[in-house]
This record gives C-alpha cells, structure tokens and sequence, in this order.
C-alpha cells in the first residue's frame, strides 16, 4: 500500500483500495495528485499496521514493532531530561521554597542556563537549533570524537527522520540521483527517495 491508502484516503471521505475507487470528481484523486506521493510506500503505516489498529479497536491486546517505542512497553523514561524540561516550561516552580527537595542541584542548574540562553519556551529560535544547545553538541562531538566541531555547522532537528529527510531533500535532483540503502532498510529512506523523484539503488 503507497501514501496513498495511508494518507490521502481520510481527506476523500471514503474508503478505498485503489485509483480505480475513488470519485473520478473527488478534488483529491489520485491522478491529480504529486504521482511521487502516490508511488511511494511506507510500510511502517502500511496494510499490517492498519490491521493492527483495527484489532486494538475491538478490544485485543496488539504489541507494535514498527517502530522503536520502548516507553510504550513499559520501559522508564531517563529522569534527568524530563526533569530540566520542566523546569523550562514552568519555571515558577523553581519560586516553590523546597525546590532543592523535588528537583536535583544539576537539574536546577541546568534549567537555569537554558532559560537564559533561549528565553521562553515559546520563543522561535535560530532556524539551525538555540546556538547554547549546538555548542554542546560541537564540545560533545569533540569529546567523544577527538575532533573540533563548529557550533555554526551543527543543525538540530526533531528527530532522526526529519534530519535525513532534509538531508536527501538538498541531494536528490531527480531520477538521476541514486540513493543507496541497505536490505532490509527502515521504510523512510525508500518513501523518501521516491517522494523527492530520486532512484533507490538497494544493496544487501
């Protein structure tokens, strides 16, 4: 199943298997669609994931391993992180008398420097991530890797998947430009190859 059944289907109100099922009026039927998204596959959202969602709606117990999400089976989530997070989000509760008796020292101290660095939480930052967060990384990067690393360079995203969806997005200028990627490969790299009009070149 491409994007299409994933993804486009809902918006047409209607459940469908194949070009052939929809409204030839519908505003978004597939042949006036971008045919890169039609023609890309994620398997991750695909038939075996849908079936899943359908079992948890009547009731049965369903494991999901598509995707890596140890938290939802239970695993602890790390302290620390959560913690400076929200202290960032509401820092008034740094005020509370016995702040030292709910949050750690270091955890108290780190909330700190990130406020003054970004402000607000809500504040919009440099588009390449806040420039304290990147120097981090770069003094992080040169510890384990032994080399110097230019805080200007380094761009923060939301997760692994947007970073290589940029990546490839400046590579690929069309079916000319092969992306090589490992079989089995996590579904992103094909669906993304294919919705930028690049080729994928498998190898095992």
């Amino acid at each position: 199943m491409g994007l299409l059944g994933a993804s486009v289907v809902p918006l047409l109100g209607q459940t469908v298997s194949s070009k052939e099922d929809v409204n030839p009026n519908a505003i978004l039927h597939p042949n006036r669609l971008n045919q890169n998204v039609v023609n890309a596959e994620y398997a991750v959202r695909g038939k075996l994931y849908l079936a899943a969602q359908a079992r948890q709606k009547s009731g049965k117990q369903v494991i999901l391993t598509n995707v890596g999400n140890p938290q939802a089976l239970g695993q602890k989530p790390i302290t620390f992180p959560r913690q400076v997070l929200a202290l960032v989000t509401y820092p008034d509760l740094m005020n509370l008398p016995n702040i030292g008796q709910i949050f750690p020292e270091d955890v108290i101290a780190r909330a700190k420097s990130y406020l003054k660095a970004v402000g607000s939480t809500g504040a919009y930052q440099d588009s390449r991530g806040n420039a304290m967060v990147r120097t981090e990384v770069a003094n992080f990067l040169m510890k384990r890797d032994g080399f110097v690393a230019d805080p200007d360079l380094i761009f923060l995203t939301d997760g692994a998947s947007v970073g290589i969806t940029l990546c490839m997005r400046v590579a690929i200028r069309s079916r000319a430009d092969g992306v090589m990627m490992p079989i089995p490969q996590y579904p992103l790299y094909s669906a993304t190859v294919e919705l930028l009009g690049g080729t994928r070149v498998d190898y095992l």
